[in-house]
């Protein structure tokens, strides 16, 4: 078979379209007799094995072996191996592409082995944060690299053959593991999906076509999360990624000149929960953001970005996830009658959105909560609050803000959202059948100073008393054990909050929960789910998804507030409530720890106006754990989140007094 020849670099390759191997193969095999079966079933699987070793020999002159020398042990609570890894050569100069998971413990030295032997020392030029590839630069001396031919992506199919070949055991022999292309496009466009076994042996190694040609190269990825480590537990698992490289080329020259990639933003949050049935409405704009810029607004529907349509949450993501920050896009939306057009910039990262309040409870519509209403009743004002200072009071109807009339407590709260800060908004409201008007200044949200008395949902309620009932939640597919208290008092036509409750591996108790809790869940109409780890010494990371099922099934089968959702958790249960709430931030509006520092792997969070989210943290008054949730406290604040900070003198529990508080924190979850 003839090797085509190779190009100086990716950025200048030539996609060839060179003699398929197995095809030849194949051919040959027709001239095999038939008339034994046995016979030709082992000529075929040396036609295989010809093609898939000519193949991998295609390859292997641009695969390097990679070895990495100190840096760190953990990344956050997981261990990181030494290891030898794979590298990908992409420009005769000495360019190397890799996965990032290799590079993780920040290593203090690197090794690259070419094919021949050779061991030449290497740095870190720049990372794609967005698609998890690190560039190195290979001191070469004299020398030159030899570049693998790409295969055209666009003209992949699923299904065809798969090849990941890594250089790890043997420096003169690839390892190599196959599989077929199970899916394109995945990971929001980001990535190609295969079923051959792909682990650390080959992170950072190219995936093949059966003629040899680079489909792209191997990395860990997950398509709910992106931490470093993301995608790394689905090792050997039959479900592994790569990066397509062909369409890459001018990012790739960027790294080159050691620009660090990043996926890229536009400052926008959409409308509705489900991304594979709605369109994609705007819910919010960030102030400053690239899409206030531009001139979108709350309740644009965006229809076209960069000439590919648009009609569901998902497609949006799909196409924004291909891009990075720095890259302009082209934006249609639709505004009632209008047809706009508009240009962007995505960027790095927003601005940390400072969430604005007026400082009121809003009554909380019964169970015709999305059904539109006329005004929004005011349950309580907050002391000193812009409202207060405004005039309002308890009983007021609220009928318009900034002269637009006002639909649901959701959509006042979108309105609030778009305010900014020093600005004065005109309000319309009723009292005592009489209209009246003023104006209000929204502020920061003040949450340290919590109210000493707030009147509570259930006042009025003859049956708030401690009384209730466990249910249990069964999952048939999974193992893990759940409870949920149910009050004397719910009803299906009011609201009640949720309380998810993570308790540490092995120390839940139900009678202790009725104990501390029931009669609070009844004043303040509150489910306490209670679900338990499968393993009594440990959460792990799939029980993040058990968590979201049962979670889901209460809000489908009770009536829930969804401004009052909120985790909660005490050491590895408040750890496990970190993650659930990270991955989780389009249905939990609150998050309270103890005794529990955030873990490294996740990162940090942004505010967003689509989806606020309050923090109350208890912290042990000495020690280590002390001063590292001190530390989260301040990062929470830089980062513009509403904080409330307690001293706990239990490490792992709060005292009657506290949980009173953290009773009427929950109720402020709701405030406007």
């Amino acid at each position: 078979m003839m090797i085509p020849q190779r190009s100086r670099s990716i950025s200048g390759f030539r996609l060839s379209l060179s003699t398929c191997a197995i095809a030849c193969a194949a051919a040959a095999a027709l001239a095999v007799p038939s008339d034994a079966q046995g016979q030709q079933t082992s000529d075929l699987e040396q036609v295989e094995e010809t093609a898939f070793k000519s193949a991998v020999a295609h390859v292997a002159p641009s695969v390097v072996r990679i070895d990495t020398i100190g840096g760190l042990e953990k990344v956050g609570a997981v261990l990181v191996g030494t290891a030898p890894t794979t590298g990908l050569v992409i420009d005769e100069d000495g360019y190397v592409l890799s996965s990032s998971i290799n590079f993780v413990q920040q290593p203090t030295a690197i090794l690259v082995t070419l094919p021949d032997g050779d061991k030449l020392s290497a740095k870190v030029v720049a990372t794609d944060n967005s698609r998890k590839l690190v560039m190195l630069k290979v001191e070469l001396g004299d020398r030159q690299l030899v570049v693998p031919e790409l295969a055209d992506t666009s003209q992949l199919q699923v299904g065809q053959w798969a090849i990941a070949v890594g250089r790890v055991y043997d420096i003169d022999v690839p390892n190599v593991s196959v599989g077929i292309v199970s899916a394109t496009n995945r990971i929001w466009g980001r990535a190609l999906q295969t079923d051959a076994k792909i682990s650390p042996s080959n992170y950072g190694g190219p995936l093949v076509d059966i003629n040899g040609r680079v489909l792209g190269l191997l990395v860990p990825m997950s398509p709910e999360e992106q931490t470093e480590i993301a995608g790394a537990e689905w090792y050997d698992s039959g479900i592994g990624f790569a990066v397509p490289l062909d369409a890459l080329s001018t990012y790739l020259e960027r790294m080159k000149q050691g620009s660090d990639l990043h996926a890229g933003v536009m400052g926008i949050a959409l409308d509705g929960r489900d991304e594979y049935g709605t369109p994609a409405k705007i819910g919010t704009v960030q102030p400053n953001s690239p899409a206030a810029k531009a001139g979108l607004k709350a309740n644009d529907v965006i229809v076209e970005v960069d000439g590919q349509p648009i009609a569901r949450h998902v497609q949006l993501k799909h196409v924004l996830g291909k891009h990075y920050a720095g890259d302009e896009v082209a934006i249609v939306v639709t505004r009632g009658d209008q047809r706009v057009e508009t240009k962007l910039e995505l960027v790095e990262k927003l601005e940390p959105y400072q969430p604005l309040w007026i400082g009121i409870l809003p009554e909380i519509p019964q169970r015709n909560a999305d059904e539109d209403i006329n005004a929004v009743g005011i349950r309580y004002v907050l002391p000193n609050s812009p409202a207060a200072n405004a005039g309002l009071r308890a009983g007021d109807q609220i009928l318009t803000w900034n002269d637009q009339p006002i639909s649901s407590v959701a959509a006042f709260e979108q309105q609030i959202a778009q305010t900014e800060l020093g600005q004065t908004y005109a309000v319309t409201f009723t009292r005592d059948d009489q209209q009246q008007s003023a104006d209000i200044t929204p502020g920061v949200r003040a949450w340290e100073s919590i109210p000493d008395s707030i009147p509570t949902l259930a006042a009025d309620d003859e049956n708030a008393d401690a009384n209730g009932q466990w249910h249990e939640l069964k999952l048939p597919e999974e193992p893990n054990e759940c409870q949920l208290w149910v009050p004397e008092n719910y009803r299906e036509d009011k609201p009640f909050g949720l309380l998810l409750m993570l308790p540490a591996p092995g120390k839940f108790s139900a009678e202790r929960t009725v104990e501390q809790w029931s009669s609070i869940a009844a004043r303040h109409r509150l489910l306490l789910l209670c679900p338990q780890p499968d393993d009594d010494a440990r959460w792990t990371q799939p029980e993040i998804a058990v968590i979201r099922k049962l979670t889901d099934r209460v809000l489908q089968q009770y009536t829930i507030d969804a401004a009052r959702v909120v985790v909660t958790g005490d050491q590895a249960g408040g750890s496990m409530a970190y993650y659930v709430t990270a991955a989780n931030r389009d249905v939990v509006r609150g998050l309270a720890v103890v005794d529990a520092i955030y873990p490294l792997r996740i990162r940090p969070l942004a505010t967003d106006p689509a989806n606020p989210l309050g923090l109350y943290l208890g912290i042990p008054k000495q020690g280590e754990i002390n001063r590292r949730m001190n530390e989260d406290v301040k990062k929470w604040q830089a980062a513009k989140f509403p904080v409330v900070r307690r001293d706990v003198a239990a490490a792992d529990r709060l005292t009657p007094d506290q949980r009173q508080e953290f009773a009427r924190w929950i109720d402020l979850l709701g405030s406007l």
